[in-house]
């Protein structure tokens, strides 16, 4: 069982919207006014939590989408 915070809440909101790692870094850089190195560690390792714990599975980055997205993260 996890419990989350607001920022893992964010965390998930961004990656059910079809954020990728570096665009969740980027957005909770932005709403919390954190340093980015040390978003961008703990957003990694609480994404590979997830994947541990089976309730994130990363997938490889796919070819680009009409809309030119990529996405690294789904969630199950």
């Amino acid at each position: 069982m996890f419990c989350l915070n607001a920022t893992g809440s964010k965390v998930l909101e961004l990656i059910e919207a079809g954020a990728n790692e570096e665009q969740i870094v980027n957005q909770v850089c932005a709403a919390y006014g954190s340093d980015i190195e040390t978003v961008r560690v703990d957003v990694r390792d609480f994404l590979e939590a997830l994947s541990q714990n089976e309730i994130l599975q990363r997938c490889r980055p796919t070819e680009k989408s009409e809309t030119g997205a990529t996405h690294g993260t789904d969630a199950t």
